[in-house]
């Protein structure tokens, strides 16, 4: 891999790569810092992982990324891209200014925190001003990739259907139905979950358009700089998990990190942001904190997973009192 990327610098940049190291950041591609002898000095080259389906790896960033730039967002310039058909994706990217914000966030003033909470909340809101056609996979391009509806012969879908929450329920119940193969969990304590989320459809239920969403946005994927007694953001990473979906489902990360229970910082976060569905960002982390009961139970730590389940279950019984 080493002699490869130095070929990729040589090719791409006209540079020698003084050094090499692998990062932690991104879930499925493989992703080098790469310390060159000439500006730009340092750079992130990262690897399509998913070679059989390049269109939903590397490809759909490309477009994530330069979608987010339209709207004025700080995000990591792509400075060069290799397609391939027969081998991996290549792209590589600058690496943005600043410090990650999970490093600093506990050495920070209230006053601090409020202030960059109302920044965060400006930059969702141009995040979610970006809409798509329909719910689905976002592939190269932004080309939306939706599983046909099945249709009995000669028979329409009925007029109360809703079609973000078919999508949601069939992505999120996959994993959640794992669950009930596993014999040390309480399976009454997951039907009473599962009976919780299904009464409150009216409060999840999303009829806005389409909305381009982070994914996974959280404080370890935003990087910030202090300018003039103040923090900007100065970038924003790891996009991989966009798609189109409902704006809440990009609070859940904000949520578990205690936004929500922090009325300071809620109303910093409104302030940037607008009006939030704040018990939708509930229930939409109740899902997803149960898809990661079931990934912990699965790997081997039930402990921990039905510690999760607990919770989910201690949460719902504060939202009906």
């Amino acid at each position: 891999m080493e002699q490869k990327i130095k070929q990729i610098v040589r090719k791409n940049l006209n540079a020698e790569v003084l050094e090499i190291t692998p990062t932690k950041g991104g879930f499925s591609h493989p992703m080098f810092l790469v310390k060159l002898d000439k500006k730009p000095n340092e750079v992130i080259i990262r690897f399509s992982n998913l070679t059989n389906k390049k269109e939903l790896d590397l490809r759909k960033e490309l477009f994530v990324l330069e979608s987010l730039s339209h709207q004025g967002i700080p995000v990591p310039k792509v400075i060069s891209f290799d397609k391939s058909e027969t081998d991996l994706d290549i792209a590589i990217i600058e690496k943005v200014e600043g410090i990650r914000l999970d490093t600093l966030w506990d050495s920070l003033t209230k006053q601090e925190k409020v202030q960059i909470t109302e920044e965060i909340g400006k930059i969702l809101r141009k995040i979610h001003s970006i809409k798509l056609p329909k719910f689905g996979r976002l592939k190269e391009g932004g080309e939306v990739e939706q599983e046909p509806d099945f249709k009995f012969k000669n028979s329409e879908l009925p007029s109360e259907y809703s079609d973000f929450l078919r999508k949601e329920f069939e992505k999120h119940f996959y994993e959640i139905g794992k669950l009930f193969s596993f014999k040390e969990i309480d399976s009454e304590q997951i039907l009473k979950i599962i009976s919780f989320v299904l009464n409150n459809k009216e409060e999840i239920e999303y009829t806005g358009k389409p909305t381009l969403i982070h994914g996974d946005f959280m404080l370890g994927h935003i990087f910030v700089k202090k300018e003039k007694e103040k923090y900007q953001i100065t970038g924003i990473i790891d996009v991989e998990f966009a798609e189109p979906s409902s704006p809440e489902f990009d609070f859940i990360k904000l949520h578990r990190q205690g936004f929500f229970e922090d009325k300071e910082l809620l109303e910093a976060l409104k302030k940037g942001y607008g009006e939030i569905n704040e018990k939708a960002v509930e229930i939409f982390r109740m899902i997803r904190d149960l898809e990661f009961a079931q990934v912990l139970i699965f790997s081997g730590n039930s402990k921990k997973g039905n510690e999760i389940i607990n919770q989910i279950e201690e949460r719902i019984k504060v939202l009906e009192n």
